[in-house]
């Protein structure tokens, strides 16, 4: 795949990939938040992954100022 274009490296998901967690979960997550009258504009599941998605996007957001 070409990169060139990028804004920035593509993230190293091997890590993740060889640490999934059982589909059950986000599916358990998906059924309560969907129908929920309020909810967060992003809800993140699970929570661990919050701060590394911010990092990330901070890391995007610098990139195109």
């Amino acid at each position: 795949m070409d990169e060139s274009g990028a804004l920035l490296p593509r993230p190293d998901f091997g890590d993740y990939l060889g640490h999934q967690r059982d589909p059950q979960e986000m599916i358990d997550e998906m059924v309560r938040v969907v129908p929920a009258g309020e909810h967060p504009y992003r809800t993140t599941y699970p929570p661990s992954l919050r701060e590394q998605l911010r990092q990330f996007e901070t890391q995007v957001w610098d990139a195109t100022s």
